[in-house]
């Protein structure tokens, strides 16, 4: 299975393939693979970095995004570029749909742009979304397919329809969001980060309130928010290098440890019962653990 993909200061992207995980419970935090193989694939990026990185749902093809403003398509198995579209400004965002071979790549002037990628001869930009004036640091499909969630600078989060491009719901503390998450079909987490205060907050896109209370222990930035696979835990990350598992059920973080002195810039959930954690650091590393 494809575990994670990062990038790195050369600009060349890394994917990370696990073809078998120790099932062997207890022993050492950072765990043990039994097979750990790292592709790479040479990013024409022009020396700039590489913003973002997604994959569909069958982890053979991938979507990078950079500051030179284009947006890349690769074939994993066949480690090939499939197709490049250059945008009027640095993309900082990206998601594949989890339902069919669409993707959106989102821009640093508020635009969320939707590829159709059927055909990977082919790939047609389908609509544009203007979600804010400034720029976006997050978009992801929701599982339906048919909505996305964006966050960014000055804009709060924002829930869209993809089919009429209507705003569906929009929470906004007055600062900015670097990162968010789909916890349920209706509710998403969001990461607030301000001087004083570092927290994740949830909220009901049907305006019923959030049934989750506000999550603390981040003492500087969060950039990173996964929820697992069940809905039960999500996962957040940032630049303390601190990265936290808490418990949705019991409103309150199970598992703290420092995976690095310097600034987290994604943690995520991985292996076949996710069981391990897969963190990217800005020192260009990535590290397993169990």
């Amino acid at each position: 299975m494809l575990m994670d993909c990062y990038a790195d200061e050369e600009t060349v992207i890394y994917v990370v393939l696990v073809s078998h995980l120790n099932s062997r419970r207890g022993g050492s935090s950072s765990g043990r693979l039994e097979k750990f193989t790292l592709k790479t694939l040479p990013s024409p990026h022009n020396g700039a970095g590489i913003q973002s990185l997604s994959y569909n749902n069958h982890f053979t093809q991938l979507v990078s995004t950079g500051n030179d403003g284009q947006t890349l398509l690769y074939d994993v198995v066949k480690n090939k570029l499939l197709w490049s579209v250059v945008g009027p400004c640095s993309n900082m965002t990206s998601s594949y749909s989890p339902v069919r071979d669409h993707f959106l790549v989102g821009d640093t002037e508020g635009v969320v742009r939707l590829f159709d990628a059927r055909d990977v001869t082919k790939v047609e930009e389908r609509s544009t979304f203007r979600v804010s004036q400034s720029k976006l640091y997050q978009t992801e499909y929701f599982p339906c397919g048919g909505m996305f969630v964006a966050s960014g600078k000055d804009s709060g989060t924002k829930i869209l329809d993809i089919a009429s491009g209507e705003l569906v719901a929009h929470h906004d503390d007055g600062r900015d969001v670097f990162s968010s998450a789909i916890v349920k079909q209706t509710i998403v987490a969001h990461a607030i980060t301000a001087p004083s205060r570092c927290n994740i907050k949830f909220f009901d896109i049907r305006g019923r309130g959030s049934c989750y209370p506000l999550l603390h222990g981040h003492k500087k930035g969060i950039y990173s928010l996964q929820t697992s696979a069940d809905g039960n835990e999500i996962l957040s990350a940032g630049a303390g290098g601190t990265a936290i598992i808490h418990d949705l059920r019991m409103g309150r973080p199970v598992l703290s440890f420092t995976a690095s002195s310097t600034f987290l810039s994604f943690a995520a959930f991985v292996g076949e019962q996710q069981r391990y954690i897969a963190i990217g650091t800005r020192d260009y590393k990535l590290k397993i653990w169990r």
